[in-house]
């Protein structure tokens, strides 16, 4: 009895042994498990990391695309990624992220594929245009040509051998046979996407390009005169520059441009002055008589690489919006609520051919804020936009300290100082979606302003100043709300907007080219490049996916 016991007792001891010996074997395999998991989302965090830099470094600077290998971060928590990019003469440019870990690692595999919306040399989007042709060596070419101002691309114009495209995008049937009408066979021949063939298309892209547009005026460098570059350098192939000019333009000597120039007004580009990107030409007047043609001329040896926009826009047809400045007042006449008109300007789109407010330089305006930028210079103050489901458009606010473009119908506030500020511009580009009410309705509301977008600026809780933007109509409504569709003006059915002279003479040309207009991808949504990844579809600027 006393040997069984002790058996048993052995025996027992035995199995618990092994128990626990099969329990602390099964949790090691277990832990091992779970340390290669997290390696693995380690190693899956580190391509990802990788991908991010080095996708937004290409897309961004078309020079670096050089084989990238073994750019390390820090091994103890996000391991390190090994990144190769590679470019294949006119087609994808693609990337292959190797993420690491320890052990372990991951690997992305994607592809930047070139813009596809604005695939020609040239678009006309108006109502009329007069081409003429000078000399035997003008070209209008849609083939996909390399951006000559990047790195080792001198040879552009002999490798026109990429997808061709159609080599004019016309905005109607009517300027189609009014082209067709105009150019002998020979000339029909040099406006082609292939050498031997003529390839005109027919599309409507106004809605592309008035975004463009808004979104030029929304972000860019705004003039309100013309001006002549002899020999100077506009932004570079990887820093495009966006440039607004309202008057006549004139590129001479070897200037070479880079980015988007947008022109309300007659445009001359000669001697050897070239541009990489897009430019547009933009014809806002309005006849129901005699058509006056907008002058668009190249000559000497002028090239533009990418597309030359010939747009008739409509801006805001049917309608207008008046902008109201307000002040403090402490009692009088027209001080409601503390604050009093101090500007009224009606018709103020109309009167200055304009679809934005630059409230610190405007014409009409900038005394305004001269005066207050004075008073309140080196102070903090707060600035808000109001009744923004009356917006349109966008905000643009710079400062030495950084700048940020927002929509005009987001709720938004920040901290200002006036001295510092470089840009303050709200971008109004569909009439309908502001509120649509008349100048004393909005002046006796100090409230509410009668549901007029509003740029308020507080010191403290104290309302400081304000500038307010609303349609002008006798009988009120509201706006049709930001996100809508735009309306329909009343526009008069016998008006004609946009009619153009385009001139090519000598040894001038068209170029298209997919990367010099890509390269403004990621300054503008309108233009935009695609990673794709497994199939999907992801933005290139920013770069945020799930993978």
């Amino acid at each position: 009895m006393g040997r069984f016991l002790l058996l048993l007792i052995v025996a027992t001891s035995i199995g618990g042994t092994l128990i626990a010996s099969n329990t602390q074997s099964n949790r090691a395999r277990t832990a091992e498990a779970r340390v290669e998991t997290e390696e693995q989302v380690l190693a899956r965090i580190a391509a990802e990391t990788g991908f991010n830099i080095m996708g937004g470094l290409v897309t961004r600077h078309f020079a670096e695309r050089a084989p990238v290998a073994d750019v390390q971060v820090d091994e103890g928590r996000f391991g390190s990624y090994n990144a190769v990019v590679t470019e294949s003469g006119r087609g994808p440019l693609s990337i292959s992220i190797e993420g690491r870990y320890a052990n372990t690692s991951h690997r992305i595999l994607a592809e930047n594929f070139p813009l596809t919306q604005l695939a020609a040399p040239l678009f006309v989007a108006g109502d009329s245009i007069k081409i003429e042709l000078y000399g035997d060596d003008i070209e209008i070419r849609g083939n996909d040509h390399r951006q000559p101002g990047a790195v080792g691309h001198e040879n552009y114009l002999v490798s026109g051998s990429g997808s061709p495209t159609s080599g004019m995008s016309l905005g109607d049937s009517t300027l189609l046979a009014s082209v067709l009408d105009q150019l002998t066979d020979d000339q029909l021949e040099r406006i082609s996407g292939l050498a031997d063939a003529a390839d005109v298309s027919v599309e409507r892209f106004d809605n592309l390009l008035e975004s463009l547009y808004a979104e030029a005026l929304a972000v860019g460098t705004v003039y309100l005169e013309g001006r002549t570059y002899s020999s100077e350098t506009i932004g570079a192939p990887g820093d495009p520059a966006i440039i607004v000019h309202y008057g006549d333009v004139v590129l001479s000597g070897s200037t070479r441009g880079y980015g988007l120039l947008v022109v309300h007004g007659r445009l001359l580009m000669r001697n050897t002055s070239r541009w990489e990107g897009v430019v547009m030409v933009i014809d806002e007047s309005e006849t129901d008589g005699e058509i006056q043609l907008l002058q668009v001329e190249l000559k000497d040896d002028a090239v533009i690489v990418g597309s030359l926009v010939l747009f008739g826009s409509k801006g805001f047809d049917g309608g207008h919006f008046d902008v109201d400045i307000y002040r403090p007042c402490i009692e009088g006449k027209g001080c409601y609520g503390g604050m009093k008109r101090a500007y009224h300007k009606h018709q103020y789109d109309d009167a200055y051919n304009v679809q934005y407010i630059d409230v610190l330089e405007g014409p009409g305006v900038d005394v305004y804020w001269r005066a207050f930028q004075e008073e309140y210079a080196g102070r903090t103050l707060t600035l808000e936009l109001f009744n923004t489901t009356n917006g349109s458009g966008t905000i643009h606010l710079a400062s030495p300290a950084g700048s940020a473009v927002i929509s005009n119908c987001s709720s938004y506030t920040t901290t200002i100082i006036p001295d510092e500020l470089t840009t303050l511009r709200p971008t109004f580009v569909d009439l309908s979606q502001l509120r649509a009410t008349s100048p004393k309705p909005v002046q006796k509301d100090p409230v509410d302003r009668d549901g007029a977008y509003t740029v308020r600026i507080y010191d403290g809780s104290e309302l400081v100043y304000a500038v307010s933007a609303y349609e002008h109509v006798k009988n009120p409504r509201p706006g049709a709300g930001c996100g809508t569709a735009p309306g329909e003006p009343d526009e008069d059915p016998e008006a004609r907007h946009g009619n153009f002279n385009l001139v090519l003479a000598d040894n001038s040309a068209l170029y298209y080219s997919g990367e010099a207009i890509g390269q403004l991808g990621f300054a503008l949504a309108s233009i935009r490049k695609e990673w794709r990844i497994g199939g999907a579809v992801l933005s290139s600027s920013p770069i945020e996916y799930d993978h």
